[in-house]
């Protein structure tokens, strides 16, 4: 993943062009986007909503009873090597 900027973000935030693969702010990222999707999980669980997501090729709604309805395939899984994100 790399991380690149077009220079001063809001309220005066700036941040330098660099790669962030394999670093402490790397995994920090992470960390913190898979506690984001957990905590939305929970959240939608204790709303009594479901919860919908990828096993395998299969797209699976989960209800809050434990039924799981299955809405559909996606193509295999494809390994992206590198994203990049430009934030302006």
């Amino acid at each position: 993943m790399i991380m690149e900027s077009t220079g001063i973000l809001s309220k005066g935030f700036r941040l330098e062009e660099e790669q962030i693969i394999n670093t402490p702010r790397h995994a920090l990222f992470k960390k913190i986007c898979a506690e984001a999707g957990l905590a939305a999980i929970r959240d939608a669980q204790a709303r009594g909503l479901p919860i919908t997501y990828a096993e395998g090729t299969n797209i699976i709604r989960e209800y809050v009873d434990g039924r799981k309805e299955s809405l559909g395939h996606t193509d295999p899984y494809v390994k992206a090597e590198q994203r990049e994100y430009i934030l302006k």
